[in-house]
């Protein structure tokens, strides 16, 4: 098979006798080797290799894009020649673009070669150290891989970026159960380079296991309070996923439904929130390095001490609305830390609940949001008085992020994000 960098710039040589304006190729070859658990048994192993491409084309103001799984010559002659038709068929609107000529750029990181045999030993050592450490816990399904993956970014205005990573990555899908107690399903995960630390002692993995096996003896909460949600990195990540989808997305941008809209470079929330995206933090295994509209990825500030800095917009929406547009893919997201001790952010609290996880419907235009607070604990005169069974919570995005009452200074590290835990006031917690 050829390389991967001239299959891309053969496809582009194509598109460019198709008589287009514009186009672009990205080109992925990839390779798992990956050991499945399941019942506490190794269960597979398998490699797989995996081939995509992504087409775009511009012509006339119109643009097309299509996804296929192959590299050889037919199915790209047959992908270029669907891409074109999805073009032709579209609307035309000047504001289709691709970002100008950023230059040639290598990207390398993270595990290049893996040792296989470390990393199945590392593997076994977790399981044997639930097992022994923690008899209580089930770990229905295990998930370890080492995932290697090669990228080629190459458009017509000059752009070509190469991108080659490689990690390890560990997924736990565990129960605790005691006797006719058993706990609903809990997942802890992470990627990760490092084969000299013990799994069990990454991430938040240790955590993740006591706090299944303390689920044990949840109970329902009797009664409905307006107090304090702390959010935890897992839920975290989904409550900022709706502050991005609700108020700064290429979405609510463009349909000017956003209640942040026009409000760049004002405070929109708390000062002690900072939230930015990665290029380059080396907490984060493998950054990505180029966006969809062909832009070199650059560290970008989101939210900076509560001032809206950059909406998390695609060039395309930048055109149609006279803003800025991001300039990296969002992938790598980072939350700064604060000044306060979890220790310290509870023993703060007269009443509230802290939220491993979040099940709801995505929050309205308003940003009201309500939801099942799962994996979680409350929080009474600063302890934590034990687990709960599914409370409900209720409140308003925009409102609790303007009420935030601390950051923490301990962060989690998952590989692909950096997240603290988050005190939020104002949340109505409801129990059965």
């Amino acid at each position: 098979m050829q390389k991967i960098d001239n299959i891309a710039a053969v496809t582009l040589a194509k598109f460019v006798r198709e008589g287009v304006d514009m186009a672009r190729c990205v080109a992925t070859l990839s390779e798992k080797q990956e050991f499945n658990v399941a019942g506490g048994e190794f269960s597979l192993f398998r490699t797989v290799f995996n081939t995509e491409m992504t087409l775009g084309a511009y012509k006339n103001n119109k643009y097309g894009t299509v996804k296929i799984n192959s590299f050889l010559d037919e199915d790209i002659e047959r992908g270029i020649k669907d891409c074109l038709e999805v073009a032709e068929a579209s609307v035309a609107d000047e504001a289709y673009d691709m970002a100008p000529r950023q230059g040639e750029h290598k990207f390398r990181e993270g595990v290049e070669t893996p040792d296989l045999d470390k990393f199945f030993k590392r593997v076994t050592e977790l399981l044997d150290m639930i097992k022994t450490e923690y008899p209580k816990i089930c770990v229905t399904q295990s998930i370890a891989s080492y995932d290697n993956e090669h990228t080629e970014y190459h458009d017509t205005n000059g752009t070509r970026i190469t991108q080659i990573a490689g990690s390890y990555s560990i997924m736990l899908a565990m129960t605790a159960v005691d006797g006719a107690k058993v706990t609903s399903a809990k997942y802890a995960w992470f990627t990760t380079g490092d084969l000299d630390t013990p799994f069990i002692e990454q991430a938040n993995t240790r955590n993740e296991i006591e706090e299944t096996v303390k689920l044990l003896e949840a109970k329902p909460l009797d009664h409905k309070f307006t107090g304090t949600m702390v959010l935890k990195s897992g839920a975290l990540a989904a409550f900022i996923e709706f502050l991005n989808d609700n108020y700064i997305g290429s979405g609510v941008i463009k349909n000017k439904t956003s209640q942040w809209y026009g409000k760049k470079g004002e405070k929109v929330a708390d000062g002690k929130l900072t939230v930015r995206v990665s290029a380059d933090d080396p907490r984060i295994l493998n950054n990505q390095h180029f966006t969809d509209d062909g832009f070199l990825a650059e560290n970008v500030d989101i939210i900076k001490n509560g001032v809206l800095e950059n909406y998390t917009i695609d060039l395309y929406t930048a055109k149609k609305t006279g803003f800025e547009p991001i300039k990296n893919a969002c992938m790598s997201l980072i939350v700064e830390s604060g000044d306060t001790s979890y220790e310290d952010m509870i023993k703060d609290i007269d009443e509230g609940i802290i939220v491993g996880s979040f099940s709801g419907g995505h929050p309205g235009v308003s940003g009201e949001f309500s939801g099942v607070a799962k994996n979680s604990f409350y929080i009474k005169d600063g302890k934590i008085a034990g687990p709960v069974s599914e409370a409900m919570i209720n409140g308003n995005l925009g409102e609790i992020f303007n009420n935030i009452r601390a950051v923490s200074k301990e962060v989690i590290m998952n590989g692909s994000m950096v997240l603290p835990t988050i005190a939020f006031n104002g949340v109505v917690v409801s129990g059965k």
